[in-house]
């Protein structure tokens, strides 16, 4: 998806505050490339999450208001009960909004194995082919957004990297989310100083 109004004016009222993606993801207890994928792919916060967002970042009343109705003119808020759109942010969502809950976590999991086939292919010597060129590519550079973000210095790329090399000539699948992902979010300390995941 291209990048929506409601994701640059998040990015906007977010950096206004000098608050990171990973410090917003960690309040909101949402993982990074969640709040990455509002920012820059067009994705939307479900209600809630549109309401936590406000408190984590202190929005004023007018901004509150803009950040709702840019969600609703991209198509992101649910309807209410009674079937119209533009509910108080604090309503309780309708129970229909629980199914796609449960649709969206699906799509992302899916996403994530193939995220890691594609990775997985690409450490293997003579599977390079254009058609995952653009996937690997994607994938490497929303990790690097991360590992910047995260200020990981280089010797941890590299770490990260031989230690994938290694694990893949012994045969054992490496899987790129919890390289490039789940590794520098839940263990950012050791990020830092160069420590391998694990």
């Amino acid at each position: 998806m291209a990048r929506s109004a409601f994701g640059m004016y998040l990015q906007e009222l977010r950096e206004a505050r000098g608050v990171s993606k990973a410090e917003l993801a960690r309040e909101l207890k949402a993982s990074w490339s969640t709040v990455n994928n509002w920012e820059l792919h067009g994705a939307l916060p479900e209600r809630e999450k549109l309401r936590q967002v406000a408190t984590v970042l202190k929005l004023k009343p007018e901004e509150r208001t803009r950040l709702h109705a840019l969600v609703e003119e991209g198509g992101g808020a649910p309807a209410n009960a009674n079937g119209t759109r533009g509910a108080s942010p604090d309503a309780a969502p309708p129970p229909s909004v629980e199914g796609a809950a449960a649709s969206s976590r699906s799509r992302s999991a899916e996403a994530q194995r193939m995220l890691e086939d594609v990775l997985t292919r690409a450490l293997q010597p003579g599977r390079h082919t254009i058609g995952d060129a653009h996937s690997v590519l994607s994938a490497l550079t929303e990790a690097a957004h991360l590992v910047a973000e995260l200020e990981a210095p280089e010797e941890a790329a590299r770490v990260w990297l031989d230690a994938a090399a290694r694990l893949r000539a012994r045969g054992i699948r490496v899987t790129g989310a919890t390289l490039a992902v789940g590794s520098a979010v839940s263990q950012p300390a050791e990020a830092r100083r160069g420590a391998p995941p694990k």
